[in-house]
């Protein structure tokens, strides 16, 4: 699952058991936790037309008109049908992810010296954080990242590559 803001151009991407919705709402809440985290009040979803994908985005436009004292506006609109290109800044930012995710585990798979299967537990760390790096880091035609647009100062948390050993002394 992927979630782009189009304002801040911010990524989130998740690997979910299931597409569309499940039985614990956890896709819901993915994509509630990542609205929320954005901060904005006024909302449109786009997708295309997966009947999946729409359910999805019906719980969640539900599970957030649940808090109408922080939202001035949720709609909805869907993609025309057979145009690949109503939804071209979602599926350009699918290309960045999906590139920077299989360089990270080509990088990982070297260092360990062995082959991470797609089901192992780290890949879903691993699709998180190449979103995580392509939001923080990469500063796009005007200079910003991102990260920066989103809340208003830079990315300054330290960062090491991927599955590296990090040497430390506890205090």
């Amino acid at each position: 699952l992927v979630v782009k803001c189009l304002e801040t151009l911010n990524l989130f991407a998740y690997v979910i058991p299931v597409k569309g919705l499940d039985e614990d709402q956890f896709v819901v809440s993915l994509v509630v936790r990542s609205v929320q985290w954005l901060g904005h009040t006024r909302l449109v979803f786009k997708s295309d037309n997966e009947a999946s994908l729409k359910a999805l985005i019906a719980a969640a436009y539900r599970a957030l008109r649940l808090k109408p004292e922080e939202l001035e506006g949720v709609t909805r609109e869907d993609a025309q049908r057979y145009d690949s290109q109503s939804n071209g800044a979602t599926e350009a930012g699918i290309r960045s992810i999906r590139g920077l995710f299989r360089t990270m585990k080509l990088d990982l798979e070297n260092n360990i010296g062995e082959k991470v299967p797609v089901d192992h537990p780290i890949v879903s760390w691993l699709l998180e954080h190449a979103a995580l790096l392509l939001s923080a880091v990469v500063r796009k035609d005007d200079g910003t990242t991102p990260w920066f647009k989103a809340r208003g100062r830079p990315f300054a948390q330290p960062l090491v590559a991927f599955g590296e050993s990090v040497l430390y002394k506890q205090p």
